[in-house]
């Protein structure tokens, strides 16, 4: 027996399948899924950043090393191994050391009773600082103390435990990302260059604006500071001042403001000098700071934003880099400027396509 069906029912039938509606499907899949894959890299895009900034500077000799070699991965090793034990190891270490200075340097200032107080604490050192007041710790209260507001401690450690382990992951992805950008940069290159619906030239103007400003932000920023700060630290060690490391460390971070801010921490320095009864001394700083640090950055800053090539003013680079602060914490110092440099280029873009556009109706 043969079911014939109803005429009543109806059928349902597909919607039929246009290339217009699979590139817009496609388009809203890959817009999803790339939106998520960025997603996930957003608690490492610090790390990322710098891996990038230092792959394209250390393009020309992993391109020499790795003729030498006769292979980019040996090359790529070589080079984040260095960078490992020659560049970040003594940093780190480094910044250990004088941590414990400028947290002492900082409570001695501001538990002066008044400003006068606190310029004489700058040069000043209390007897049984470096590390001799270890010895006479009162054991006992310290355990009294922990028992009392142990958890309060546990607290701290947590969270201290928490950033060192962020700080080693960040460290990971960064050493991980440089050599994987050494590796394979060039190739993951090309690739974005044919997903992208921009033309090449274009694409590799925005490139060279990225790797511009981490070359900019190393030259001009990075290297004036860490000079400005080493001749103020050798000043304040060769004239007896206490903490000096902390002192040049405190130098290189007012670096960051231009022209006035090396001023910020010697200034201050040579006040104190001078009210602590050490006169001889404060003139003899003074003289170095103004005839040897100042002209150091009016002389120098230039002479490397120019190397950088940072197409930036030095002005609108710290107000990049302190919006960058207030607004995404720490890492906004290279963030901030990093923004402006890509929409200062991209502006440039859209003239230039602008005036094409203009030649061909014109045309």
């Amino acid at each position: 027996m043969t079911i014939i069906p109803s005429s009543g029912v109806s059928r349902v039938s597909r919607p039929p399948r246009t290339p217009q509606l699979e590139r817009r499907i496609l388009l809203s899949l890959l817009v999803l899924f790339a939106f998520g894959a960025l997603y996930m890299l957003i608690p490492f895009w610090p790390w990322l950043v710098l891996a990038l900034w230092t792959a394209s500077m250390a393009r020309p000799l992993a391109d020499r090393l790795t003729r030498a070699m006769r292979g980019r991965r040996g090359a790529a090793g070589v080079i984040t191994l260095g960078l490992l034990v020659v560049a970040f190891a003594p940093l780190v270490a480094g910044i250990a050391s004088v941590a414990p200075d400028v947290v002492e340097l900082a409570r001695r200032a501001l538990s002066s009773n008044s400003g006068r107080g606190a310029l004489v604490e700058l040069v000043t050192q209390t007897p049984g600082e470096n590390g001799e007041q270890l010895r006479h710790i009162e054991w006992g209260k310290l355990m009294e103390v922990l028992r009392l507001h142990g958890k309060e401690a546990w607290g701290v450690a947590s969270v201290l435990a928490g950033t060192i382990g962020e700080a080693g992951l960040g460290l990971f992805v960064y050493f991980a990302a440089t050599y994987a950008s050494m590796v394979h940069g060039e190739e993951a290159y090309s690739w974005t260059k044919r997903q992208l619906p921009l033309a090449p030239d274009r694409i590799d103007r925005l490139s060279d604006a990225f790797q511009e400003t981490g070359r900019g932000l190393l030259y001009s920023v990075a290297l004036t500071g860490l000079i400005q700060a080493a001749l103020t630290t050798i000043a304040y060690a060769a004239l007896g001042v206490p903490r000096s490391l902390a002192l040049g460390f405190a130098t290189f971070l007012g670096s960051l403001v231009p022209s006035i801010g090396p001023f910020l921490v010697w200034g201050p320095v040579t006040v104190g000098l001078w009210l602590a009864g050490h006169s001889t001394s404060a003139l003899i700083l003074l003289a170095i700071c103004a005839l040897v640090i100042a002209p150091v950055e009016h002389a120098l800053r230039p002479m490397l934003a120019a190397r950088g090539h940072l197409k930036l003013d030095a002005w609108l680079v710290l107000f990049a880099m302190l919006g960058g602060v207030f607004t995404v914490g720490g890492w906004g110092i290279i963030l901030g400027p990093l923004l402006f440099r890509l929409a200062f280029e991209v502006s440039y873009l859209v003239r230039d396509a602008r005036n094409e556009s203009a030649r061909v109706v014109a045309g």
